[in-house]
Order: C-alpha cells, then sequence, then structure tokens
C-alpha cells in the first residue's frame, strides 16, 4: 500500500497496453461490421429507411452553431431592495401559553355551540 502511494501521480496504477496496429479496425473492417449490423437490425423503422433511402447527407447530421452574444452585466434596478422586517424573538413558555388559551376557547365556543344545537332539534 505504501509503494503505490508514494509512487508519482501518473505511474500508481497500470494501464492497458494499447492495441497491435494489426487488431486496429481499418476502415473497410468498419464498413463491414457496420453492414452486418444494419442486416441484423434490418426491422427496426430507422434502419430500413437508412437501408432503402441511404444514409443522411453531412449538412443534415450537422448540429447548428449557437448563436454567442455578448455578455452585458445586470444591473440592479433602483427601489428593488426589500426591507428586513424586524422579527421580535417570542419565548417558547409565552407560545405555549397563548396555544392554551386558544385551545379552550375553541372548545368552549364548541361546547355552548353543541348545547345550543342540540336545544333546537
Amino acid at each position: 500500500m505504501r509503494s503505490v502511494l508514494g509512487t508519482p501521480h501518473g505511474r500508481r496504477f497500470s494501464h492497458a497496453p494499447a492495441p497491435p496496429p494489426a487488431r486496429r479496425n481499418t476502415e473497410a473492417a468498419r464498413l463491414a461490421r457496420e453492414q452486418a449490423l444494419l442486416e441484423q437490425m434490418r426491422d427496426h423503422p430507422w434502419v430500413a429507411h437508412r437501408l432503402t433511402h441511404g444514409e443522411l447527407p453531412a449538412w443534415m447530421r450537422a448540429t447548428p452553431t449557437r448563436v454567442e452574444f455578448p455578455e452585458v452585466p445586470a444591473r440592479p434596478r433602483p427601489g428593488t431592495r426589500r426591507r428586513r422586517r424586524l422579527r421580535v424573538p417570542v419565548p417558547a413558555p409565552v407560545l405555549d401559553t397563548l396555544g392554551y388559551a386558544l385551545a379552550v376557547a375553541a372548545g368552549a365556543l364548541a361546547h355552548h355551540l353543541g348545547t345550543l344545537l342540540g336545544h333546537l332539534t
């Protein structure tokens, strides 16, 4: 482990050697392989279109170039900055007391409405 970490950065791991020049695909071998693959995929609609009409011309395969516009720095508009609201921190016991009072008031209101509706029926 120490010997691997101590080696220079580009030499830490061995790389697979490149294939010998005789094994590299030539243009004829590449075209033969492509034709064999196209024959296998004859049922695919795009491949069938290519086999009947030929390969697309270069101008149809080319990707359009993007138009580059100069970068314009954004100016801040006057008056768009919002003022921060001052938030007053409320202690937790105060919030608990307010929540309890609200729950008691809602319960009392529900009780009175229930008894009122009970007398009406």
